[in-house]
């Protein structure tokens, strides 16, 4: 019988496409039976080590870690043929795994996008922008190590390729003096039981100076930010919102010019009963359409508000704006109730009763101070980065301050809508251009994923 010819380390590492620092290692690891050695003390592997080293790479490419490998090889060597159901174990569990990480990836990406989205807001408070991004949510006991890379069990390479050498810098340095006494003895470092050596000394280079990092700021105050896709909701019923707040204001200008001399929102001015009541007499169709519009009026900056929502710096102050207008549309809508009923019964030809003048101002003032609230505390939320925003904070303080001065100046009240209208257009503006960045963000996305995974380069770790 003649025996099949050994190889030396060098011929088998050449066979391979690894390095001979890299059979010992597999050696070391076990994954590599002890060879024989020659007299000289040096190693001789049999042929079918080719086939074991083969195994492993193999194993590798599937990012199967060593560990792995070596459990797989040594239920092959106790069974003549190698058992499935130790592969189709190891294979699945390292599914598992892959699926944690790609669920990891996914909720980063998001992240990311919702990140690059909120630019078109916080503009140039770029700083504050990446500090207040939330935390990620904590794992469970055991993910951290199931879903991403366990590089202490090996690195996943590509075919022929070979892993990457780290150095272990919690170990001491060993002295591996020569054989002959005239080279003075070379210091070597030990590589990391985890990694490794890859044969070839990679080049020194100094390490990157240190950035010092902005400070982290604290949560907004009175809740926990907003979520990407919770922003995204906010943003389109925003813009909704003032959609319609702009289209009710444009009707309610046709129908008040269409009817001259009459006051079809009777409550917005003091006036007397017989003023009070002449719309209601005259003209019950055109104030029953007012009161829809008003109704939908209603609707539109509800809406609105509870977009600014979404914008506000502070969950407390956006809140508390949020409240405000609550109200002033549930008062709004008991008013235009009341005024729509007066409307109909008159429309109707039936008789009409004196409506309840002093109930129904003091339903129009405790609206008005319920706006006035509202909008203060959305000047307050609002953020203060950019010029848009900044114009938003003034265009609320301008509602407020011409609101407060129209009850002792009644006659302010056709200029009360002028600061409210800027304020609707500039959040409508702010509404958009999110949903456009948000848009773009996820295209480019798109794009990225659609060009592929880049292949592994040659020797590189995974």
């Amino acid at each position: 019988m003649i025996e099949s010819p050994r190889l030396t380390i060098g011929a088998l590492a050449r066979s391979a496409g690894l390095s001979v620092d890299t059979l010992r290692y597999y050696e070391r690891r076990g994954l590599l039976p002890a060879p024989e050695r020659t007299s000289g003390d040096h190693r001789r592997y049999p042929a079918a080590t080719r086939e074991r080293l083969t195994f492993i790479q193999v194993g590798q490419r599937l990012g199967l870690r060593l560990e792995e490998i070596k459990e797989l090889l040594d239920a092959c060597e106790h069974h003549d043929d190698c058992p499935v159901g130790t592969a189709v174990r190891v294979l699945r569990q390292r599914i598992d795994e892959v699926d944690a990480q790609i669920g990891q990836m996914v909720a980063l990406r998001d992240r990311l996008q919702s990140a690059v989205a909120r630019m078109g807001v916080h503009g140039d408070d770029v700083t504050r922008l990446l500090t207040d991004e939330p935390e990620p949510p904590a794992l469970e006991p055991g993910a951290g190590t199931r879903g991403a890379p366990d590089l202490a069990h090996g690195p996943v390479v590509a075919w022929g390729s070979e892993p990457t050498a780290r150095s272990c810098p919690s170990a001491p340095p060993t002295v591996r003096r020569s054989r002959s006494r005239a080279p003075p003895p070379t210091v070597r470092r030990p590589q990391c039981p985890s990694s490794p050596p890859t044969g070839r000394s990679a080049p020194r280079s100094k390490p990157p100076p240190a950035v010092p990092s902005a400070p982290r700021s604290a949560p907004p105050r009175g809740g926990a930010p907003v979520t990407a896709s919770d922003t995204r909701l906010y943003d389109r019923a925003g813009l909704l919102g003032a959609g319609v707040t702009l289209a009710c204001a444009v009707a309610f200008q046709v129908l008040a010019a269409t009817h001259p001399g009459v006051h079809l929102q009777p409550t917005d001015l003091p006036l007397p009963a017989a003023d009070f009541l002449r719309p209601i007499a005259t003209e019950p169709g055109a104030m029953l359409l007012w009161m829809a519009f008003d109704c939908l009026f209603v609707l539109g900056y509800t809406a609105m508000f509870t977009g600014a929502y979404g914008l506000a710096r502070s969950r407390l102050l956006g809140g508390l704006s949020l409240g405000g207008i609550l109200v002033a549309g549930a008062l709004d809508a008991v008013e235009n109730a009341l005024l729509a009923g007066y409307a109909a019964q008159s429309e109707l030809g039936a008789v009409v009763q004196a409506p309840p003048l002093t109930a129904l101002y003091t339903v129009a003032a405790l609206k008005t101070a319920a706006a006035m609230f509202a909008v203060a505390f959305l000047g307050l939320a609002l953020p203060s980065a950019t010029r848009l925003q900044r114009a938003m904070g003034l265009a609320a303080a301008a509602f407020v301050l011409v609101n407060a001065a129209g009850v002792a100046v009644p006659e302010l009240g056709p200029v009360e809508a002028l600061p409210i209208a800027v304020l609707t257009v500039l959040l409508g503006v702010t509404f958009r251009a999110r949903l456009r960045d948000r848009g773009n963000a996820r295209g480019n996305a798109r794009g990225a994923e659609s060009d592929g995974p880049r292949p592994v380069a040659a020797g590189g770790a995974a």
